[in-house]
């Protein structure tokens, strides 16, 4: 009777834990683990189940682990945001192999973008949300990203356009769901081929289907195709490129100095040939300060056809292929050195300021309209163009005009033969 008794509690007992373990593992865990000693903390040694549970040692992980939990990655779950359980397709191009949250290698696209995708693989690994990625084209991969915008994306989003052009294998303009997942796969292991002479090294480097000729000091001379990986000589490539690259390097600040004061007198040339004001071209023979500040002001509200006051890239046309006949390899050096703020825009104390002569003279906001005009400037113009406020012809000059010592002043002249027979009339009478 006994006997039977306790079999029946011991089968009871049984059943108790079975119910207890599928049910309420939780509760079964703190019965299981209520006689047991403690697992100490140790925070640096932090386990993430597939449960989305950190757990605070291995050996809470243990006790765990009876329950069939298992180890998803070593580290707390909230640096790989537990809120959206990332047990997606795309988490194991996301992880390491040993589970690290931590991304570090990327495939380059392009020179110095390798930067970006280091960056970008940043951020899946702290996000991991999957996007439904079916067919989308190069504005569609740009958009995508900016659902989730966050200041860390906008650092990287130039680099968004060369990036889908990378993980377009087949070329057709669509990244597809799959050529997404493997644009962001483990990069295959570098096949690289040195070859080197005296004076430079080149090493050959595969990754995926796109191979890289990189120079000794790490940049990327050229990128082709890994099919046609026989037809390209590294070394050819880099001679070629030296060459482009000692070309660049001769633009240096006397250069660009030059190329300004060329492109003035090209400047002055364009100013007489399409003005038919004599005082102005009077004016303009003298190279003073002034002259060549109103010169750059006069073709600034010339460029200026929008009349917004600035000067964007399309109404620097002429400019540029101006200063590609005087010195193509500095034309841009010489825009971006003019462009002090960097707003892609050319003011007109921009325009003045780099191409002409510093001046503390304020420039008006209105456009430069030449007149011809024989008149003395009133004492306030005098003032405003920086002459003094009593300036006076001296002598008469011959096929002209002249100018006081100031070149302020324009006066006509009279023929000088006629002047001198004045002269010498006025000579008689007063004897």
């Amino acid at each position: 009777m006994y006997e039977q008794f306790f079999v029946v509690k011991n089968l009871w007992m049984d059943l108790y834990k079975v119910i207890l373990m599928v049910f309420i593992p939780d509760f079964y865990l703190q019965a299981a683990t209520s006689s047991q000693p403690d697992c100490p903390d140790d925070p640096r040694h932090k386990f993430c189940g597939d449960n989305w549970k950190t757990y605070r040692s291995y050996c809470h992980f243990q006790k765990r682990n009876a329950t069939g939990v298992k180890q998803l990655f070593e580290g707390s779950c909230r640096s790989c945001n537990s809120r959206e359980r990332a047990h997606t397709l795309l988490m194991k191009y996301f992880f390491n192999e040993n589970g690290a949250c931590r991304i570090k290698y990327g495939a380059p696209s392009k020179r110095n973008n390798e930067k970006c995708l280091q960056k970008l693989f940043t951020l899946f690994s702290r996000s991991t949300q999957y996007y439904e990625y079916k067919y989308i084209t190069y504005k569609g991969f740009s958009s995508v990203f900016q659902r989730y915008e966050t200041s860390t994306r906008r650092s990287f989003r130039r680099c968004l356009r060369t990036l889908a052009k990378f993980c377009d294998v087949d070329r057709d303009r669509y990244v597809s769901g799959e050529e997404f997942v493997q644009c962001f796969a483990k990069k295959d292991d570098k096949k690289m081929t040195v070859q080197s002479d005296e004076r430079s090294k080149v090493a050959i480097r595969c990754i995926k289907n796109i191979c890289y000729c990189f120079a000794y000091d790490g940049n990327v001379i050229v990128h082709f195709r890994k099919e046609n990986q026989e037809k390209y000589d590294c070394m050819k490539v880099r001679k070629n490129w030296n060459k482009r690259h000692k070309l660049k390097e001769q633009c240096n600040e006397d250069s660009r100095q030059n190329v300004k004061d060329r492109y003035i007198e090209v400047l002055e040339k364009e100013l007489f040939k399409n003005t038919n004001d004599s005082d102005l071209i009077a004016d303009m023979a003298f190279r003073s300060m002034h002259s060549v500040n109103l010169m750059l002001l006069w073709k600034h509200d010339n460029l200026d056809k929008n009349s917004d006051k600035v000067l964007d890239e399309n109404e620097l046309d002429s400019v540029k292929q101006t200063l590609n006949t005087i010195n193509k390899n500095c034309t841009k050096a010489v825009l971006v050195s003019c462009n002090v703020n960097r707003d892609l825009y050319l003011t007109k104390n921009e325009w003045v300021g780099c191409m002409g002569f510093k001046s503390n003279r304020r420039i008006d906001k209105k456009p430069i309209k030449f007149q011809a005009s024989t008149a003395r400037p009133s004492t306030t113009q005098a003032r405003h163009l920086g002459c003094p406020p009593v300036a006076v012809c001296t002598l008469n000059c011959t096929g002209g005009f002249e100018r006081d010592e100031h070149g302020c002043v324009m006066c006509k002249c009279r023929d000088l033969l006629k002047f001198l027979q004045t002269l010498l009339d006025e000579t008689k009478d007063s004897l």
